[in-house]
């Protein structure tokens, strides 16, 4: 651990908009404490200076925190803004072997003789509690850079000061921080910030307040900040907590195990996937529901459907040919790197190049077509939904991280998420197997049948759920033969991305994409 930075604090919050105070803050203890978060997204670069580019006092029975805004200069001029609330605590630091050393502790601060500790408010159950009290009171704070902006939506409830005493943080973070409130809501802190319409936010405001859906946490509050010119920048949501048994990923991958482990057992594959079958039908049925609710006429322009036009199928099939040009690319010149044994599916990948192209190219829009593009979830897999007894609840509507809002925000085919949910299926499948094989290639030969049968099954069953839900919707394509050709051509777009993301991380799972890719062709 290293040694921590001791800021004077003899004037409070004040002390650190003042030299040398921000100064000590902003160019060693910051810096230190930034590269040592797993959220931070730039890990492993130089952090050139910290910027506290704005700040609010959130003032509470007695106490009070400083909610900050931080700029991170980096390398080649880039720089990334970061939400680090501030909380000031008296008394010894932790041990420096602690967690909390490394995850809270940003300085040690001295006021007189008193001595403490400057700390991610985040770890502070008061602050919680009083983040949540002004969401509900419609609390506004001026400040440096623009007005602090606390918001509830019409499924906002008051907490108890019972509630208040129940707070603590949900799992480990990663790009975001979530805290679980008395198992009664869940503030989720964004710490990379963003300025423009948060996705999520604007989701989940419209599936709560607009379109009522009832599988998904409701959307209760929010905290944005509010610049010069009315541009937000979400710092925070409170959603509503959904009692759940973990996500849909998690929660596949025991039910498979049990499955494989009955089968290397000697156990009768029959009746194996009696259990999942139904509830992969209802997760179809949920699916569906959501896409219906996206394409409800709506008021507000960002969710107002539109008609899927030749020009945007165009677009998408040259973004997509683009992709499998690199992809192609990629593979071409991967031979070094890949075990052996999948040298040969690269080959016969390479060897269907141009039927891969033509299949991309072969889709038309029907000429009489009054499909509907419409927003939609846009990152959908087993991972994005949490599993309430027999039904699903669809969670994270910020999109693909990786994609700027702009982007996330755009309408498209909703089709795009059931691909990503039978692709889900496909590498759950897959990553049970290889758990259950060991590396043992004949163990894992002798499970791949009862895999496939169920990734077929669960499949089936989930798009059985969606098709007779989403019949007669908008965006749904009531031709059957154009209904396969987009969702073919939307699976092939994410198995494509899958090459490209195992050539660079996980080589030995090439395979999953590659042969998910053949299986399209042999059967699309």
């Amino acid at each position: 651990m290293p040694e921590f930075e001791t800021l004077d604090f003899s004037e409070g919050w004040k002390s650190l908009e003042r030299e040398p105070g921000r100064q000590q803050l902003e160019e060693r203890a910051l810096p230190a404490y930034l590269s040592r978060q797993r959220w931070f997204g730039s890990k492993g670069t130089k952090i050139d200076r910290v910027e506290l580019q704005s700040h609010f006092v959130l003032e509470g029975r007695g106490s009070s925190w400083l909610l900050a805004i931080f700029r991170a200069h980096l390398a080649a001029n880039r720089s990334e803004d970061y939400f680090v609330p501030l909380a000031a605590t008296w008394g010894s630091l932790p041990p420096a072997e602690s967690s909390a050393a490394s995850t809270e502790v940003i300085a040690g601060i001295r006021k007189g003789t008193q001595t403490g500790t400057l700390r991610d408010a985040l770890a502070n159950s008061p602050f919680i509690a009083n983040l949540v009290r002004a969401a509900g009171d419609k609390t506004t704070l001026p400040g440096e850079g623009g007005a602090l902006c606390f918001s509830p939506t019409s499924s906002w409830f008051p907490l108890n000061a019972e509630d208040e005493q129940n707070i603590r943080k949900l799992g480990a973070e990663q790009s975001n921080s979530s805290i679980l409130i008395a198992k009664k809501m869940v503030l989720k802190a964004y710490r990379k910030l963003e300025r423009g319409i948060q996705p999520e936010l604007e989701m989940g405001r419209y599936l709560t307040d607009v379109a009522n859906y009832r599988n998904t946490p409701p959307l209760l509050g929010s905290i944005e900040q509010f610049d010069s010119e009315q541009q937000p920048t979400a710092l925070a949501v409170m959603q509503g907590f959904v009692p759940n048994q973990g996500d849909g990923w998690a929660f596949t991958l025991a039910h498979l195990k049990g499955i494989f482990d009955g089968f290397l057992k000697g156990h009768t594959a029959e009746g194996s996937n009696g259990v999942y079958a139904p509830l992969a039908e209802r997760l179809g049925v949920r699916v569906a529901e959501l896409h219906r609710a996206f394409a409800i006429e709506s008021r507000d322009p960002a969710f107002q459907p539109e008609p899927i036009t030749a020009t945007d199928v165009d677009g998408w099939k040259r973004q997509i040919q683009s992709e499998a040009e690199t992809t192609f690319g990629l593979l071409a010149n991967s031979e070094s790197m890949l075990p052996p044994e999948q040298h040969a599916r690269v080959e016969a990948m390479l060897e269907r190049r141009e039927r891969i192209l033509s299949l991309i190219a072969g889709f038309e829009l029907p000429s009489a077509s009054t499909i509907k593009k419409t927003r939609f979830h846009g990152d959908l897999h087993l991972g994005q939904v949490l599993v309430a007894g027999e039904d699903f609840y669809i969670i994270d509507f910020e999109g693909e991280p990786a994609r700027p809002f702009a982007q996330r925000r755009t309408r498209h085919s909703p089709l795009r998420d059931v691909a990503g949910m039978l692709r889900s299926f496909d590498y759950a499948a897959w990553s049970a197997l290889f758990e259950a094989g060991a590396g043992d290639p004949e163990k894992i030969k002798s499970l791949e049948e009862h895999a496939l049968k169920w990734e077929q099954e669960s499949a089936a069953a989930f798009m059985q759920g969606y098709k007779n839900t989403i019949t007669g919707c908008s965006s749904c394509p009531a031709d059957p033969e154009t209904f396969a050709w987009l969702l073919n051509l939307f699976i092939l777009e994410k198995a494509l991305y899958e090459v490209r993301y195992e050539l660079a991380n996980r080589p030995s799972w090439l395979r999953i994409p590659v042969e998910g890719i053949m299986s399209l062709l042999a059967h699309g």
